[in-house]
């Protein structure tokens, strides 16, 4: 535990001390929405109410070239992140994520998929793995039924993603590379199906990825609302209580979706557009899914695919004094990144505070 601490300690303090003296904080984490186009009508998500354009969307090409002009800004990266729209929409997604591969060889990559599309699906993964190329597949799946389907607006939405997953398990116990793992929306609808969802990734040793729906550029819906009541609500907080049982407060995902339940704050800063970034379809680059329209720190085509000199333009410094300030969303992708590396004190010290919960509250179960 001291460890931990010491851990926690030496993150927090060198980002802290990188930040107050104005070195450049080098992304961990990038995130490629390679195309805007979707085959689904998700209730949470605008995109497919778009156009999306082909013609605008960055090339293999020139994601090449962004990769390699940006090579020195780019050297931490750990964790690349495809998503859309719907990436298998793109024909020469394989090529996009060779050249992902062959520019950050060591970091964890992942593909975002609604899993419409199985035979697609299948055969990239089967392609990928035998190169040696090693994805993780987030495959969304909110219920085991029509619930799925009206939250997808899609029939058999469902029976797709099922479908999916069942085929990627099936690679993956022949001795495929890759992993799979769920993202589930947490929203008033499917409340109560949630917890079936959970037990099935724990019972095929699947990762539950739960998400709240935010609003921003990433989802084109910062015109929506959705509310819940307080019979899913006390559902549902019962489910992450439990979660964050099953997982020794551990798993920081769950006390972070808890919080975001039952309506607290965000109390700790936002790191976007430092340790993560967002690269839209068509060059546009953003600080993380969650920001505002015109939080954009400019586009990629306009810089020569040089992120360095796009970094260094009035416009980006001052989108980044401002998202310094933003406590506005809790996205997995930058929340757990920040939480492991920038504020892992605070991380740390919230997981000694759950697990302690956690004990008071099995002692008095006991008593």
């Amino acid at each position: 535990m001291k460890m931990d601490l010491f851990r926690a300690l030496k993150h927090t303090s060198l980002y802290y001390a990188r930040a107050a003296m104005g070195m450049v904080i080098r992304p961990l984490k990038l995130r490629l929405a390679i195309t805007n186009r979707c085959n689904s009508r998700c209730r949470m998500c605008s995109v497919w109410k778009l156009e999306g354009k082909q013609a605008e969307e960055l090339t293999v090409e020139e994601y090449e070239r962004t990769f390699s002009r940006s090579r020195g800004f780019l050297s931490r990266v750990r964790h690349v992140s495809l998503t859309g729209g719907e990436p298998l929409l793109r024909d020469d997604v394989a090529d996009v994520v060779r050249v992902v591969h062959r520019h950050f060889p060591n970091a964890s990559l992942n593909l975002n998929t609604n899993g419409f599309l199985t035979r697609r699906l299948l055969d990239l993964a089967a392609t990928l793995a035998d190169e040696g190329i090693a994805v993780t597949y987030n495959v969304s799946l909110d219920a085991f039924d029509e619930i799925h389907d009206r939250m997808r607006g899609v029939p058999r939405a469902a029976k797709m993603a099922l479908d999916s997953i069942n085929g990627l398990r099936e690679l993956k116990e022949q001795g495929k590379k890759l992993k799979v793992n769920i993202n589930c929306m947490i929203m008033d609808e499917n409340a109560a199906a949630c917890e079936e969802v959970y037990d099935f990734c724990r019972g095929h040793r699947l990762d539950f990825n739960p998400i709240m729906p935010v609003f921003g550029e990433l989802y084109k819906n910062e015109d929506l609302t959705f509310s819940m009541s307080d019979k899913a609500r006390a559902r549902l907080t019962r489910l992450f209580e439990k979660m964050v049982r099953d997982s020794d407060g551990r798993q920081m995902s769950f006390a972070v979706v808890l919080d975001q339940i039952l309506g607290r704050p965000r109390e700790f800063r936002c790191w976007a557009g430092r340790i993560i970034l967002l690269i839209e379809e068509n060059g546009d680059v953003y600080p993380n899914g969650g920001c505002p329209r015109d939080w954009v720190l400019g586009n990629l085509r306009s810089f020569d695919y040089g992120l360095e000199k796009l970094f260094s333009s009035d416009q980006a410094r001052e989108v980044l004094r401002r998202v310094r300030r933003c406590r506005r969303c809790r996205l997995p992708c930058e929340t757990l990144t920040t939480l492991k590396y920038p504020e892992a004190l605070h991380a740390y010290l919230k997981t000694r505070r759950t697990r302690a919960a956690q004990r008071r509250s099995t002692k008095r179960g006991a008593r």
